[in-house]
Parts: structure tokens; C-alpha cells; sequence
């Protein structure tokens, strides 16, 4: 017998997970986009990007992803010769913990060219990126029904660990965060 009071996640909030959280990052941090903009070691004490800077760095899917730096998928369609930093964001896992709640891993990939990895400060473009990310998402609400976050322990798989990515010359890490989500109490 069919049990007609079960409803089901249909997790219709996951397609806007990567868009919601450069959104945030758009708004929320201005080192990441320094990074990101400026490859040069002196990026940190570079003047602070207009969101419609920042806006032109987002691949919206049409051109040449070179002239590129944050992305909502993983691999690149091309080799990437020029020296710059990148920011990958896009679903890695999704996990139904029963049949109205989900667990959403997100991956972050965070690269950069060796050439520019250091900064004039003595710190690791990567590291300073990959801490950036953290501080400014954790805790944050990208539409899940949990805050976004970097956890540790209850069924959460979180983590950040260095990568080397395509061409011998780029470099990084790939950081998992998460939140739950569930799209069953909007249609009740």
C-alpha cells in the first residue's frame, strides 16, 4: 500500500547553491577578490574591486574561460598557460539522510598558478584563499535548511587538502563544506 503522507526532499534549492554562495562572496570579502584580480605579489595592497569588477571575473558558461577567475563547475575546457589564481565552486555529494533531509557537500577548488603562489607579505596565495573562503562562509545561510559550514563529526565529511590540478603548473586545494537541505516544509 502506498503511504500517501510521506512527502519526499526534491532538493530544488541545490542548482542555486554554487550562484548563492559567490553571490555572498561577492558582497563579503574583499581579499578573495584581490587575489583573484591581481596576480602579482603585492595583490593584498591593491585597491578593492567594484562589484562590477568582480562581477566580470564570474563565468556565465559563454567565451574563453581565460578571461575567467571563479567558476561554477570543476575542470577547465582548455589548458590555462596565462599566470592567475581561480576559484571553483560547484556540488560535490549530495547524501539523503532520509526522505525529507539531504546532505550537500560543496567543493571549492582553489588555484593558482606556482609563479604567483607567494605573496610580498611571506604568505601562500592558496593558503590565504583557501582561509578567506572558510572565514567568510561558515555559519553563513546559502538556502539550505542548516547554516553552511565547515564541520567536523555528525555524518559531516569536511575538509581541505592540498591538489595539484591539470597543468604541472597550477596548484591548490580543494575544501569541502556543507549544510543540510530539504524543500518538503515548502510545500506543506
Amino acid at each position: 500500500m502506498l503511504d500517501t503522507f510521506t512527502e519526499y526532499n526534491q532538493y530544488a534549492h541545490v542548482p542555486d547553491f554554487s550562484k548563492n554562495i559567490i553571490h555572498f562572496l561577492l558582497n563579503n570579502n574583499e581579499i578573495i577578490w584581490k587575489l583573484l584580480k591581481y596576480a602579482t605579489p603585492d595583490a593584498l595592497s591593491k585597491p578593492n574591486l567594484t562589484k562590477d569588477e568582480k562581477s566580470k571575473l564570474i563565468y556565465a558558461g559563454v567565451g574563453d574561460e581565460e578571461d575567467y577567475r571563479v567558476f561554477t563547475k570543476p575542470i577547465p575546457n582548455n589548458a590555462v598557460i596565462e599566470e592567475q589564481s581561480q576559484l571553483r565552486v560547484f556540488l560535490m555529494r549530495l547524501v539523503p539522510l532520509n526522505d525529507v533531509i539531504g546532505h550537500v557537500d560543496m567543493c571549492f577548488q582553489i588555484i593558482s598558478h606556482n609563479n604567483i603562489e607567494i605573496l610580498d607579505t611571506y604568505q601562500n596565495r592558496n593558503e590565504v584563499l583557501l582561509q578567506q573562503v572558510i572565514a567568510t562562509l561558515n555559519g553563513q545561510n546559502i538556502n539550505g535548511i542548516t547554516n553552511f559550514g565547515f564541520y567536523g563529526g555528525r555524518g559531516f565529511n569536511n575538509s581541505a587538502g592540498w591538489a595539484k590540478f591539470g597543468e604541472k603548473w597550477y596548484s591548490g586545494y580543494q575544501l569541502v563544506m556543507s549544510c543540510k537541505e530539504s524543500t518538503v516544509s515548502e510545500t506543506e
